[in-house]
């Protein structure tokens, strides 16, 4: 089970976000968004170790291992339209951002 994913009897109450103030908010960048084939995401504050992608139930659908790179693109060509999550992993944070596909 992912930590950053409660469940309350067995049923999905949500996915904790990590926006705990505005300088926390601004570590890490997600563009496009709302986004349609690539997403690019870039650290502010060093490399990126991991980025994964959940749908609104909570499900991870794909995870990207990273190696000392500050910005990373994505090809989600093959997601339908729809909300998302993209969480972010540095050495030091971890970071939830919603993000929306787009026709």
């Amino acid at each position: 089970m992912n930590p950053d994913i409660y469940f309350a009897s067995g049923t999905y109450v949500g996915i904790m976000e990590y926006t705990k103030s505005d300088a926390d908010n601004n570590f890490v960048e997600i563009i496009p968004n709302p986004f349609q084939h690539y997403l690019t995401v870039k650290s502010l504050r060093g490399a990126i170790d991991q980025i994964t992608l959940f749908d609104v139930l909570g499900r991870q659908l794909k995870s990207w291992e990273i190696q000392n790179e500050a910005v990373v693109k994505l090809d989600v060509r093959g997601l339908p339209c729809g909300l998302y999550f993209i969480k972010v992993k540095t050495k030091a944070k971890r970071f939830i951002k919603k993000v929306v596909k787009v026709k």
